[in-house]
């Protein structure tokens, strides 16, 4: 009954949030305002940035690997630009609670208002972002409709997913200062283990490795059908046990949570 009573809570508090708009629109959109406020490029500094980093790390990548150029570019820029945004929300979401305290101490805005401004703002700078990937396919790809469909619908299921991983990794942090590194540190292991630089086929018969990486089945269900690769039915199942494991985690951080949060920023 208690358990029952907890995830109602959570529920309400989801769906409290995610009707309050006007207050994680506001609060993202202020954000990036102040984070650009003085910069006449604005977020196109950070497009630049990640634009040079994929010229020069796949010339180099592609030497290491001998791999064709016109092959490893557009897995490489997908799969880093998807990394940016999946990494710099989740290590965002460790500190976007404290870094709200007085907000959070005088109003009652729902804590999932609070991951829905970081996600607005990350989607943002992927927007940005995303102009690399459309030159990137339009050299070096033959993409059809239907796979940039299939791969958008992904991508938004994953911005689900990380409002749901937001939320329970920002709840925890509040109430344990020392998650927060285990988060970041978790994240930088991530990057080297999930195939971003490097293919799954670099590990030979090892190959069944990547299929115990979730990540792996997110990042390739976005990107293969942009390079005309094939995806599989356990990335599928993958990508839908993970969703709903995270709005589970989500719900009951939220309803555990309830009321608490002010007292432990």
């Amino acid at each position: 009954m208690k358990i029952f009573l907890i995830f109602k809570l959570g529920i309400n508090e989801y769906i409290t949030g995610l009707k309050n708009y006007q207050s994680w629109f506001f609060l993202g959109y202020h954000e990036i305002l102040l984070k650009y406020r003085r910069s006449i490029l604005g977020p196109i500094w950070s497009t630049i940035t990640v634009t040079l980093l994929i010229i020069l790390l796949s010339f180099l990548w592609s030497k290491i690997f001998s791999l064709k150029l016109d092959l490893y570019v557009p897995y490489f820029s997908i799969g880093y630009i998807l990394w940016i945004f999946f990494s710099n929300t989740l290590n965002e979401a460790c500190s976007v609670l404290s870094e709200n305290t007085t907000i959070i101490k005088q109003t009652n805005i729902p804590v999932l208002s609070f991951s829905l401004k970081l996600l607005f703002k990350n989607i943002f700078l992927l927007a940005h972002n995303f102009i690399i990937i459309i030159i990137v396919l339009l050299l070096f790809c033959d993409v059809y409709l239907i796979d940039l469909l299939v791969s958008l619908s992904f991508l938004i299921l994953m911005f689900v997913f990380l409002t749901n991983l937001s939320v329970f990794i920002s709840i925890v942090s509040a109430r344990f200062f020392d998650f927060s590194q285990l988060v970041i540190n978790l994240i930088q292991l991530a990057f080297f283990l999930t195939p971003i630089i490097w293919e799954p086929s670099f590990l030979g018969d090892k190959i069944w490795v990547t299929q115990l990486n979730p990540l792996y089945h997110w990042f390739d269900f976005i990107r293969q059908p942009l390079i005309g690769g094939d995806i599989s039915n356990l990335s599928l199942a993958v990508i839908i046990s993970t969703l709903i494991s995270s709005f589970i985690l989500a719900i009951f951080s939220i309803g555990l949570s309830y009321k608490k949060i002010p007292l432990w920023l």
